[in-house]
């Protein structure tokens, strides 16, 4: 049997600029067991041996589970695919609640504001009603806009487990 995944730990190892011991110990093993791993004497890590090594390696978990024979290189890529999806629908989450904090602010603000002026007959006060409307409008947008992202990535998320089961 070929040791393709032990040679291409070495090499990622040592192109990261890591000794056998530094790797052991940052990944809690011993030594003679990482070299043995290295060297072919040992089967290839469990996936949960293998997230660890991509963390301290900073390499793709993908790529090491489709090196160690885990994965295809199909499942790779698609299991990479879905990371970025996930990583992108975090990103507009956060942004789409910032903006959703914003408006609340706004509103709360203004909605304080027509109070006050109405109470005192301030003519204005319709003024402080329109701005309040114009951020509820864009508020129920925003929700709008994050449920057509939601599922914009959701028809185009295909989680891992449901690809193996044909």
């Amino acid at each position: 049997m070929k040791n393709t995944f032990g040679i291409y730990l070495r090499d990622l190892r040592k192109e990261k600029k890591i000794t056998l011991v530094e790797l052991a110990e940052k990944l809690e093993l011993s030594q003679p067991y990482l070299s043995q791993i290295e060297n072919g004497k040992m089967n290839v890590p469990k996936p949960e041996l293998l997230s660890k090594m991509a963390s301290v390696l900073d390499v793709d978990y993908y790529l090491l589970m489709k090196k160690a024979g885990y994965i295809t290189e199909e499942e790779a890529r698609q299991s990479q695919k879905e990371m970025e999806l996930v990583n992108v629908e975090r990103i507009l989450q956060n942004n789409i609640e910032e903006q959703e904090k914003r408006h609340l602010e706004n509103i709360n603000y203004f909605c304080k504001d027509f109070i006050e002026m109405y109470e005192n007959g301030n003519p204005n006060a319709i003024v402080a009603a329109e701005k309040i409307a114009n951020y509820l409008k864009e508020f129920n947008d925003l929700k709008k806009t994050q449920k057509i992202v939601s599922d914009a990535l959701l028809e185009e998320f295909t989680p891992f487990s449901l690809m193996n089961e044909d």
